[in-house]
């Protein structure tokens, strides 16, 4: 049986790599001078020069250096060259001799990884910043491509992030997947992190690697603080999540948030630019949801800021009509404030007079005439006549004054029989005038067009 190849190191070398691990400075130069191989290996692997620099004997290396010692030269142990054995070791003293002695702080391995980047994995800042001011690469890769920032970031090495940061290394760079760095430090909650990479350039508009913007991925992870960071630092207010739905609509469907807090970030996307008029796929408007989920409170913010008065919901109604049918005279005011047509009818031909007045709601109804409301415009009835079936000579009047003009049969309403009231007796009372029963208590706009 052949017994296994094992390296046999050259004649003197062993002791050369001895009398160097020691520091016998006389010894070296003995050998040398006897023919040992300044450049050999031991057993191990290990050059002279490597085993001074592992006993930290920096006479040693500078006489191996005297004596032709090679600066590049990989031993077989851990294959790297002078200067990153003593970089790796974190000898300050030793690494600068050997700058200064010309070793190459770029030097890469055959596989074109910069040995540089181990360094930085080291976390040794002084080191790192010694081989910078030799010209070491700030934006050096390792053998699959990530830069040394990463290798940084991973270690949770905030003061080594601003030391390469400082001397020029890329604060948008990103790893083997894809994902740039501030999405990372996101991801992984690391505030501080994220927020000294945007004040030094990251890119505030970055995406993961699924196409969702960095403004969506505070939101999903309910950071009120980072969103407000986010937009301070310039995050485009309109960007959509990776089905289409605009920020402001997700903010508004969000579970993660109260009231109180959407309508603190619907102001600030607002203020910032974000568009009032969004939709869905589904055509449904950034007003029809805060309809649907009941968020009423935001309405007037969202016509301040631009929204559409005259738009349809999902219901159909206009936005004026629904704000007549639940009695918010206040956003009645401020849609008409905002170009709301008060003219404008439904899908069921309703004008937003006459729902006033099937309301009972007279300051609706003189806020729509004093916006330009017709009052003469009929439907199944004019919303004169109507208000006269009311009993409601106040609005009846005021419609006058306003250009309501009566219609050419002024019984149209008040000739119609009516359900009467009755008297104790059972038996309903009538007029003076006339024949049918009176009205004590108006009907409402449903009984008046079904008479």
């Amino acid at each position: 049986m052949t017994a296994p190849f094992r390296y046999k190191p050259e004649p003197l070398v062993v002791a050369l790599c001895e009398a160097s691990a020691r520091g016998n400075i006389n010894h070296i130069s003995s050998l040398i001078s006897s023919g040992a191989n300044v450049n050999g290996r031991d057993e191990s692997g290990k050059t002279p020069i490597v085993r001074a620099i592992e006993g930290k004997q920096i006479d040693a290396v500078r006489e191996l250096l005297d004596h032709g010692a090679s600066r590049e030269a990989c031993d077989t142990a851990k294959k790297l060259p002078p200067l990153f054995w003593a970089a790796e070791g974190g000898d300050l003293e030793i690494a600068a001799l050997l700058l200064q002695r010309g070793c190459d702080p770029r030097e890469k391995t055959m596989f074109s990884s910069s040995y540089f980047a181990d360094t930085v994995s080291k976390g040794n800042v002084e080191m790192v910043q010694l081989l910078l001011n030799y010209g070491a690469d700030v934006n050096a890769t390792d053998s699959v491509g990530r830069g040394l920032i990463f290798h940084a970031y991973s270690k949770g090495s905030m003061e080594m992030v601003k030391l390469l940061q400082s001397r020029g290394a890329n604060v948008n760079a990103r790893d083997i997947s894809g994902s740039p760095i501030v999405v990372l430090a996101l991801q992984d909650g690391r505030i501080d992190m994220l927020k000294f990479l945007l004040d030094h350039g990251a890119d505030v508009n970055s995406h993961t690697i699924t196409g969702s913007p960095l403004l969506i991925e505070a939101l999903q992870k309910g950071r009120l603080d980072v969103i407000k960071m986010l937009l301070d630092k310039g995050a485009n207010p309109n960007v959509s999540d990776i089905t289409g739905n605009p920020i402001i609509l997700v903010v508004i469907k969000s579970s993660k948030f109260n009231v109180q807090e959407k309508t603190e970030l619907a102001r600030l996307l607002l203020s910032r630019g974000a568009n009032p008029n969004v939709s869905d796929s589904w055509t449904w408007s950034a007003m029809s949801y805060i309809i649907d989920k009941g968020h009423t409170e935001l309405i007037p913010l969202f016509i301040e800021s631009g929204a559409d008065p005259n738009q349809t919901i999902a219901t159909g109604d206009t936005l004026l009509l629904y704000a007549i049918e639940t009695r918010q005279t206040d956003l009645v005011a401020q849609l008409l404030r905002h170009g709301a047509n008060p003219n404008a009818v439904d899908k069921k031909s309703r004008t937003p007079l006459m729902q006033a007045l099937r309301k009972r709601d007279t300051g609706a109804a003189r806020l729509l005439v004093q916006h330009g409301a017709d009052p003469n415009k009929e439907g199944m009835v004019s919303p004169l006549a109507f208000a006269r079936a009311l009993g409601d000579d106040d609005i009846a009047a005021f419609l006058c004054t306003h250009g309501a003009t009566p219609e050419a049969d002024d019984n149209i309403i008040a000739t119609r029989p009516v359900v009467p009231n009755t008297q104790a007796t059972g038996q309903p009372r009538r007029s003076a005038r006339s024949s049918h029963p009176t009205v004590e208590q108006p009907p409402d706009y449903d009984a008046v067009l079904k008479q």
